[in-house]
């Protein structure tokens, strides 16, 4: 039901395992260009492999890892290297920035992932992982898309993620939420195929946006967590 915004999470399978967005979020392409730091850039778990091409001129250096290249043609120059995240140990280099969008949640042992991360993260590490709460939606009979993905582990809390980020040796972390849009842009399941149905739901949608930014709605729908850590 709920998606990040700006952030599609429909379209490609990642090798029959899990999905990855065929867009960007222009939240995760603002935490790169703030947070990011040097010149040497590791994508983990690249996808279509666009954020990196999105802040390419920040990073002299750029490797993306992912366990099959289903990167957009865009993005095929940028260096690629096929293998398991759990592996990212043994590509002997370090990078001033990681990035690690939807990955962890996949994995089985995130411990011992971070801490893999971080003895190869000289600056920081960028990430984003799914939120474990969805009780906003539940009070009306609904989940997040990512509560009956059948390949995450585990969804997370901002405690458990920064005890995680903690644990593994991170000391500065900063932890965000991300809003999910899926209550906001109801009225587009509501719609039937008719010009007028879909034309009312438009102005629902942009009425919901409206009140919520006039403080009259209040979307407390937590999808994701964006996270920086150092």
């Amino acid at each position: 039901m709920n998606s990040p915004s700006g952030h599609s999470r429909g379209g490609s399978r990642r090798d029959g395992l899990s999905l990855f967005s065929s867009g960007l979020n222009p939240r995760k392409i603002e935490l790169i260009d703030r947070h990011g730091t040097g010149d040497s850039l590791l994508d983990i778990g690249c996808g279509n492999g666009l954020y990196p091409l999105a802040t390419l001129h920040r990073f002299a250096r750029v490797l993306q890892i992912d366990l099959v290249d289903r990167r957009s043609p865009k993005a095929r120059d940028i260096p690629f290297q096929a293998m398991n995240a759990v592996a990212v140990g043994s590509v002997g280099q370090r990078f001033d920035t990681v990035l690690c969008f939807d990955i962890i949640e996949h994995l089985d042992d995130d411990e011992s992932f971070v801490r893999t991360v971080r003895g190869i993260c000289d600056g920081c590490l960028i990430g984003s992982v799914p939120a474990d709460d969805d009780a906003v939606l539940r009070a009306i009979g609904l989940t997040h898309v990512h509560h009956v993905d059948k390949t995450h582990r585990r969804e997370y809390s901002r405690e458990t993620l920064a005890a995680l980020l903690g644990k593994a040796g991170f000391i500065n972390v900063t932890v965000m939420p991300q809003l999910g849009e899926g209550l906001v842009y109801a009225p587009h399941a509501l719609a039937s195929g008719s010009l007028v149905s879909k034309v009312i739901a438009r102005i629902l949608i942009a009425l919901n946006m409206l009140l919520c930014r006039m403080g009259v709605f209040r979307n407390a729908s937590v999808a994701d967590w964006l996270f920086v850590a150092r």
